[in-house]
């Protein structure tokens, strides 16, 4: 597997794809219409040739030709990863009833993200068996999160380490579906099955990560929510409920295992079921409960209204319906109790635990707000709306 050729690609991704079988080509084009996608494409310049760009797969098709047509040169790095876990395959495969028994894989995709290189790993069909990352604190809270979450049936398995990479089973299935979303109809917007998962899982995670050791809320967390409190754009009682909030969450003795991107890309289904969820990047081990069940219903609209229609505007007004009326928020506030209740979390404290939710999301765009979709003017719209009597 040593000196073969790659084709490089620059653009959109940053990629050495083995040319020798079919699958990289093929899982590269299929992840790149998915980047596209579940990237809120109306928001973008052109967003309506985007849109329907993503929804009928056009990078798929497109790719395949330039992908074949890019420039052929060795990949070291990639040759080095690839190496290093067929030498360790034995080991590796020992650890996962589903690869136990399989032969080595044969080919390889690696894409330089920002995180570090991510390689994926084929056998003889079209999904990976394995994917490998190399990178920095990123991937090292990865492999600690997916061994607190082992035996969940939520996160891939932790295979081990293959020289210089961390290897981790790959999920079967694709990102949870979206369909465009018009605010209009956000009112009656449902939760689907595959979402319903997703909300089941976190419960269990939370149920078996579950500890009182301090300390308990991150810092970041914190000061997001602190600094929620003190924006001059919430009204006075918003601010004193962010406030109180602040103080309550403070002081719980409860945290889990905390994902922190449950995002539909991030929730890969099958056959209208949840197989896993992927990128465990960013978790925290002493995470704030239920707030990844909240997260997944509140991205789940915002992706999709992300599909049809973007504008600050049309946002707040999705949320305001789905707020007030949908079953699909009925679920997910439901659900996020419950998951906090199974860390052991008063009722008492739930309420604040939800302020402090959408307080802290309205500190981070305050703190970085051109890492956002949303500004900050939506989310203190969204505050209100929650904390509205």
């Amino acid at each position: 597997m040593s000196d073969r050729s790659f084709a490089h690609v620059r653009y959109p991704w940053c990629a050495a794809v083995d040319v020798a079988s079919p699958h990289p080509r093929r899982y590269y084009a299929r992840l790149i219409g998915q980047a596209l996608r579940y990237g809120m494409p109306a928001r973008r310049r052109f967003g309506p040739a985007l849109t329907i760009a993503a929804l009928f797969d056009v990078p798929n098709r497109l790719l395949h030709p330039l992908v074949l047509a890019a420039p052929r040169r060795p990949s070291p790095e990639a040759d080095r990863v690839s190496a290093a876990v067929r030498d360790a395959w034995p080991a590796l495969s020992e650890r996962s009833p589903r690869l136990h028994g399989i032969p080595a894989p044969t080919s390889v995709l690696a894409i330089q993200r920002s995180a570090g290189l991510t390689v994926f790993l084929f056998g003889s069909g079209p999904e990976p068996l394995c994917v490998a990352k190399v990178g920095g604190t990123g991937v090292a809270a990865e492999v600690l999160a997916l061994r607190d979450a082992e035996g969940t049936g939520v996160a891939p398995r932790h295979l081990g380490r293959a020289g210089p990479a961390e290897v981790q089973e790959a999920v079967a299935g694709a990102p949870l579906k979206l369909v465009p979303l018009l605010a209009a109809a956000a009112g009656r917007l449902q939760a689907p099955r595959e979402l319903q998962d997703v909300g089941a899982a976190f419960l269990r995670v939370a149920a078996t990560t579950a500890t009182t050791a301090k300390p308990v809320t991150p810092v970041v967390r914190a000061d997001a929510i602190a600094r929620a409190a003190a924006h001059d754009g919430l009204s006075h009682r918003t601010r004193s409920l962010v406030a109180a909030a602040h103080r309550d969450v403070g002081n719980l003795p409860h945290s889990v295992l905390s994902h922190y991107d449950a995002s539909p890309q991030n929730l890969m289904c099958a056959g209208g079921r949840l197989t896993g969820v992927i990128d465990w990047e960013l978790a925290e081990p002493r995470g704030m409960p239920g707030w990844d069940v909240w997260i997944a219903g509140l991205s789940y609209l915002e992706h999709r209204v992300g599909l049809a229609r973007f504008s600050q505007a049309v946002i707040r007004q999705a949320f305001r319906r789905a707020w007030a009326t949908s079953r699909l928020f009925g679920w997910s506030r439901a659900c996020g109790r419950e998951a906090a209740r199974a860390a052991g979390v008063p009722d008492a404290h739930l309420d604040s635990l939800e302020v402090a939710f959408y307080a802290a999301r309205l500190g981070h765009r305050l703190s970085k707000p051109a890492s956002w979709a949303t500004d900050a003017a939506t989310a203190s719209a969204m505050l209100e709306t929650v904390v509205r009597p």
